[in-house]
């Protein structure tokens, strides 16, 4: 059903385009030529799809008529009919209506004869993908535009919006009755760096369970990054204990000989400290593993300096996004639309000297050019704050978008000047 879906609202996908389905071995139109793609009954829900080998893919059944309606066999032709009366969310009638042209005798086989008829037109089966809401893409290279928020780098595994009440409710209904049951006496939540707002979000967890079941965070912690005190749960899953245990276990002098040895591998034109590795390393995979991500903020932040009445190349905005990513030290901060924590503050106002500095380095932009783009970068703001030349124009919505979509959101709450 695509954004007719009662959930297209429960996951994190810009519906502006079409939803990425990142499942195909090549790109679709080499899958199509070698015949891997065909149009084709869900033996399981019975509704037309794209089949792709042993998986199907359901058209939006408002296509039916668009990509069938011409064809010769009456038994499609009752299909068609039959999928334009469809309506998003009443799934038990969508099944009656399709069942009733599969129960009339000779239709399931005229209908299955005409879908492979049609599969051997690439030309219709091209159609046929155009008018869905989704489009099947080669997962090895969907990463580098992405219609949704995804786990890592991890295509399959898309990011649902849990800071929204009804989505929140709709997915720990479960969990919630077995700890109000008793079944349940503790919660263990991975990846909390990964939702848009973690606070928020463990507030209304425990408002939920109550005070009694453990909450833990997978938190990962840098050396003496401190752990929120205001997130109410009972600690982390151990991650900074087996960091200090192996401080404890590893011998000192080991670290200098390996230290000999990383630099004794390493070519001489390349002599570069381990800092400096690391930062290449963080470089790279915002370049490649994360291309589309950091597409997706700049061109978020170009509707901020728009509204700024800034001009710049867009690059120059992927640039100061991947310089700023990689100078902080930290997983990521807790900026949200409307509390901008001290540290927070304070971090970033420490690391965009040297953001600026790399980006200036690494992408031959003129200073001129790369200050006003960077500030766009981190102009995320809960509350109005004017930027250079803006004449205080609000960005608030893009940047709402953009705390969703990145979970480096931040701001400085005041207008900059070049450093």
């Amino acid at each position: 059903m695509g954004a007719d879906s009662p959930y297209a609202r429960h996951f994190d996908i810009d519906w502006s385009e079409r939803l990425t389905l990142p499942f195909l071995g090549s790109g679709f139109d080499a899958e199509l030529a070698n015949g891997a793609i065909s149009l084709a009954l869900d033996p399981r829900d019975g509704v037309l799809a794209l089949r792709y080998h042993e998986t199907f893919y359901p058209l939006h059944p408002h296509s039916y008529l668009q990509v069938l309606a011409d064809v010769r066999w009456p038994a499609l032709a009752d299909l068609c009919t039959a999928g334009a009366g469809l309506q998003p969310g009443d799934e038990a009638e969508n099944r009656r209506r399709l069942s009733g042209v599969l129960a009339t005798p000779g239709h399931r086989e005229a209908i299955a004869e005409g879908l492979e008829a049609i599969s051997r037109d690439a030309a219709r089966l091209h159609a046929i993908h155009d008018a869905q809401p989704w489009r099947l893409a080669d997962w090895k290279t969907a990463g580098r535009h992405l219609s949704y928020r995804r786990f890592f780098e991890i295509a399959g595994l898309v990011g649902m919006r849990v800071e929204a009440v009804g989505v929140f409710e709709d997915t720990h209904h479960l969990i919630i009755e077995l700890v109000r049951e008793g079944i349940l006496d503790g919660l263990r939540i991975d990846h909390v760096d990964g939702l848009a707002d973690p606070l928020g979000y463990l507030r209304r967890l425990r408002d939920a369970v109550g005070p009694a079941p453990s909450i833990i965070t997978e938190k990962i912690l840098e050396r003496k990054e401190p752990f929120p005190t205001d997130w109410p749960v009972q600690g982390t899953t151990g991650y900074e204990f087996i960091g200090a245990l192996a401080d404890v276990l590893v011998d000192e002098w080991g670290q200098k000989r390996l230290q000999q040895a990383f630099t004794a591998l390493k070519p001489p034109d390349r002599q570069n400290s381990y800092s400096e590795e690391r930062r290449s390393a963080k470089r790279q995979m915002l370049m490649e593993n994360f291309a589309g991500e950091v597409a997706g903020v700049a061109r978020l932040a170009r509707a901020i300096a728009d509204a700024d009445g800034l001009e710049f190349d867009r690059g120059a905005l992927a640039g100061a996004i991947r310089s700023l990513i990689i100078a902080l030290p930290v997983y990521r901060t807790y900026t949200t639309a409307t509390v901008v924590p001290e540290g927070d503050r304070i971090l970033v106002q420490g690391v965009r000297k040297d953001a600026i500095e790399a980006a200036e380095g690494t992408n031959s932009v003129p200073r001129s050019i790369l200050w006003p783009a960077f500030w766009s970068t981190i102009r995320i703001l809960p509350k109005q704050v004017p930027a250079p030349n803006s004449g205080g124009a609000s960005s608030n919505s893009a940047a709402r978008s953009w705390q969703r979509r990145w979970k480096t959101p931040f701001s400085i709450g005041k207008t900059p000047s070049s450093p």
